[in-house]
Order: structure tokens, then sequence, then C-alpha cells
């Protein structure tokens, strides 16, 4: 029956490739879904270009730091753009007709985009007002799937089901999950050690034009002025430790925001994965940064999107808390390695008044 009916893979077995000549991928009644991410990354690193840059005093400024993403425009920028999408593949149907169409179904709206393969290259495909081209069947339909958020609620499990109908009725439907978003727990390997950047003493007159809220510049004095000398003892023995740990990124010295030196009170670690080509995981890692939007040194967070390095946030109303409230302060968040009694890591999470 092959060619003549629709024959839609993924991949279904999670080997990173889509099986188009053999039967592994094949759907069945019972098999797992494909995986795909949440595209969060910047590939190009076009977020820091002049022209999506946002002014500090722009009062929707972390906002609009946090929107840019590969997933917030409708173009593959580029092949490693690419990489971030999970394919979908019609086996080649020699006599296939005009009119057929392909559905979405169990995705609320607009937390995936497709792509189709147009003349060698991927354009967006909106298939709500679309039809399938009939070449494009007859060639070996390509989609490519997107996710354009993580999932931040118990609404969505993260399953998409995608369905390709023929005019007669003949049809085909493959399932897809979005890849869940685990934090780093403490036995993982480190790819790079981070820590705040020796903090600047500000004279009065900095100070004063922009004050920290409930400090004196006498308190301001007292609270820093010890920790500038104690930096270096800090940063080096971090960086015996890091050598030790064979980590062989250098140690990463990112600049703070006055007074706020507290690194991992400022974004936590996190990632998503599913299977790559090459035999290995394609990881996207996630960067959450603190819920407290009134804690401005976590924007330092948005210069460390990159490639393959994602930056989520979920802001609390400022409102909710005084600035600075310790529930906030993810450095109180601790994933406990997995166990046989835990296939993922849990979180505990703890706060000081």
């Amino acid at each position: 029956m092959r060619g003549t009916v629709p024959d839609l893979r993924v991949d279904a077995n999670r080997d990173g490739v889509v099986d188009l000549s053999g039967s592994s991928d094949e759907r069945l009644e019972d098999s797992r879904e494909a995986l795909f991410l949440a595209n969060l990354d910047d590939d190009t690193r076009r977020c820091l270009l002049p022209e999506n840059l946002v002014s500090l005093d722009d009062p929707a400024y972390d906002q609009k730091r946090a929107a840019c993403n590969d997933a917030a425009d409708n173009i593959v920028n580029g092949l490693f753009d690419e990489r971030d999408l999970a394919s979908i593949h019609a086996l080649p149907m020699r006599d296939a007709p005009e009119g057929a169409r392909i559905a979405i179904s169990g995705a609320p709206d607009g937390s995936v985009r497709l792509f189709m393969r147009d003349s060698g290259q991927l354009r967006t495909f909106d298939p709500s007002t679309e039809p399938v081209p009939a070449q494009a069947l007859r060639d070996g339909l390509e989609l490519r799937l997107e996710g354009r958020d993580i999932i931040r609620d118990t609404r969505w499990n993260g399953t998409v089901r995608v369905t390709l109908s023929l005019p007669d009725g003949k049809s085909d439907t493959v399932a897809l999950r979005q890849a869940p978003l685990l934090l780093q727990h403490t036995l993982q390997t480190s790819s790079q050690v981070i820590l705040a950047a020796r903090p600047k003493l500000l004279s009065k007159d900095e100070f004063e034009k922009d004050p920290i809220l409930g400090f004196t510049y006498e308190d301001y004095l007292e609270f820093q002025k010890p920790l500038i000398p104690a930096h270096k003892s800090f940063r080096d023995t971090l960086d015996a430790a890091r050598q030790s740990a064979e980590v062989d990124k250098p140690l990463r010295q990112l600049p703070i925001d006055k007074a706020d030196m507290w690194m991992q009170d400022m974004f936590e670690p996190a990632y998503m994965s599913v299977p790559g080509q090459d035999g290995n995981p394609h990881i996207i890692r996630v960067l959450l940064r603190s819920p407290d939007l009134a804690r401005p040194g976590s924007r330092v967070v948005f210069e460390l999107r990159r490639r393959d390095v994602a930056v989520v946030q979920q802001a609390q109303d400022p409102f909710e808390y005084p600035p600075l409230w310790t529930a906030t302060s993810i450095g109180w968040a601790i994933s406990m390695p997995c166990h046989p009694t835990r296939p993922t890591a849990n979180t505990i999470r703890m706060a000081a008044s």
C-alpha cells in the first residue's frame, strides 16, 4: 500500500533519525511520541543586535528582552536553528491528489509552529489556511515542528498530534511530545563555572543618583567594603576547584548591579534534551531568571543567551512581595540527583524571612 495512502514518519523510536526506508519509525499504537524542543535559544545572537535591544527606560524592558528568541519570529535562523526543529516526513505518494490537508491537534493555539520544505528552503506553513501542495506529497513531504515556549502550567501535557488527510478520507497521524524542562542537579558534569565580578565601590554621588532601597550610603559602605578584598580569595579558591574538577572553560565573571553579587540567586540552570542525529543528545540549556523583576542584577542573564542557551522568565507580580524577597532568590532551589525510585530529579525549595 506504500505510495497510495498517507504514511507519516517521525522519530518514534527516539534514535535521532526519521527512518524513511525501514519500519523502525512506522506508526504503531503503542509507539512513543517523538520529542521536540521549545526553540527559545538565539542561534545567531540577533537578540543583541541594536534593533532588538531595549532602552532601560522602557517600562516593559524585562518582558521585551525575555520575549526575544528564535521562536519569536517565523523564519528559520540558519542551519543551527534548523537543528532545533523536529522532523516530520511523509513517504512519497506518486499519485497524490490536490486538496490534501494537515491538521494539528492537542496543542493550545500558538504553542507550536510548522515549517515546510519548499524548493529546498524551509518556510512557515499554516495548515489552517493552506492545503498541502500535491507536488510536495509526490516528492515526499517534509515538515518541521517548533515549540514556541516551555510548558508553564498543567493545562497542556506537551503532546501534539499531526494528521495528513487526503480528499478521499485516507489519513495518517503521528504524535510528538515537547521535551520536558529539567533542572540541573548537583551530580551532573559542569561545563562552566560563573561568579559575580568584583564589586565596584560607588561614590556618594553615584549612590545617591541611584540608591539601593533600604540602604543609606553609610550602610552601603559598611556592607560593601569587606567584600572587595574577600572577592579575590573567593575567586581564586573557586578557580582552583574548577581546575580540580577538570572543567575546561575558564572561570567566567559577570558584571553585577551595585551591591547585589549573589550570582546563584540570579538564575537557575536547566535544560531540554532530544535525541541528536549524531547519536548524542541535542541539548538546549535554559537559564531560569529569578522571578523578582525588582532585582535588576538578574538582567545579566540576557547576555548569556546564544546558540543552544535560552533564557526563561516567569515573573511574579512586582507588587506581590517587597524587592529582594528571599523566597524569589532561586539559589534556594536545589535539585536532588536521580534515583531508581525517582527517574527525574526532585526539587527542594527553601526560603528564609
